[in-house]
């Protein structure tokens, strides 16, 4: 298992690119969809942190998302293009 912290302006960042790259929607539905670990009453619009507990099938399916954008993260600050580079970088 993996785990990825989320805040709340990195989810909302999800959110803002939508479908203009695979960093939105697809990310947001391989969290909250198929992720199987959600934190019990989590809510992505709530200002709490969440923690993400992601199996090794749902980490590639992200890493596969960043492979489509080249890694550039779009739209994303630099900071949560990091964190999101260095989760895939680690994935084994």
């Amino acid at each position: 298992m993996y785990t990825l912290l989320l805040t709340y302006e990195e989810r909302m960042a999800i959110d803002w690119v939508g479908n203009r790259y695979d960093n939105g929607n697809n990310l947001y539905k391989i969290l909250w969809g198929y992720c199987e670990t959600i934190p019990e009453n989590a809510d992505w619009n709530s200002r709490e942190d969440i923690t993400f507990q992601i199996s090794e099938s749902s980490a590639w399916a992200i890493n596969d998302n960043g492979d489509r954008e080249n890694y550039l993260w779009p739209c994303f600050s630099s900071a949560f293009a990091q964190k999101m580079q260095s989760f895939c970088d680690n994935i084994v």
